[in-house]
């Protein structure tokens, strides 16, 4: 299995890596690559074909920035948003089987949500993070995974 995770947070990237144990013990072979930002995910996105991608929308501290007129915009930084209708863009055969959306960002997670929604993608999720969630989530995957799909 082929695995990204995007999110630039340290803590949420040690949670993940406890739950890559699952995997091992469903004797499912694994690959993983870790994204701190969105020019990094975008760079694996063109470059891999994944399974699994785990996806955030906040990349940066700066993900949104208040203009002159007091409106809040999203920053030029890539966020998850973009990464997400990437993925929709890919052919169909190198789409993900399966992106788990796990942004605070309610709205940002919303948005990432629709444009997965109107594409090939076979299945998605959205999922606030945490440690019991993450466990469910994977226990989701190796059932993915060791049925086909």
């Amino acid at each position: 299995m082929k695995i990204l995770f995007v999110d630039d947070m340290d803590a949420r990237r040690e949670s993940f890596d406890k739950q890559l144990d699952l995997l091992t013990r469903w004797d499912i072979p694994y690959e993983v690559w870790y994204a701190w930002n969105g020019e990094d995910a975008q760079k694996l996105i063109s470059e891999k074909t994944l399974d699994v991608m785990f996806l955030d929308h906040d990349l940066s501290d700066d993900q949104y920035v208040e203009h002159s007129d007091g409106i809040l915009r999203e920053s030029k930084n890539i966020s998850g948003t973009e990464l997400a209708r990437q993925v929709v863009a890919l052919p169909v055969e190198r789409q993900p089987k399966l992106v788990i959306v796990h942004s605070w960002n309610k709205y940002g997670a919303e948005r990432m949500m629709k444009d997965l929604r109107d594409s090939a993608v076979k299945q998605f999720v959205q999922c606030m993070f945490s440690d019991n969630l993450l466990n469910t989530v994977f226990n989701y995957v190796v059932t993915v995974v060791r049925t086909g799909g």
